[in-house]
């Protein structure tokens, strides 16, 4: 699943995902937490500057998803 929501599948991989996930629910479920988690992974690259302490990194992440949820 992860070379789908990656965008790394060729077409009759793509179809074969999605026609499965419409089938299976806990596929389902498990798709949208990977995109979910890999959206919030890329987010990352915005709150985490270089050279920056990590634990101020952390809480700054940490109060991010405390207020999305």
């Amino acid at each position: 699943m992860s070379d789908y929501v990656e965008g790394e599948l060729d077409a009759d991989g793509c179809k074969h995902v999605e026609r499965h996930v419409r089938f299976c629910h806990r596929c389902h479920t498990v798709l949208g937490n990977l995109r979910s988690t890999v959206g919030r992974l890329r987010g990352l690259r915005d709150v985490a500057p270089v050279g920056e302490d990590p634990d101020t990194v952390a809480s700054r992440i940490a109060q991010g998803w405390r207020e999305r949820a």
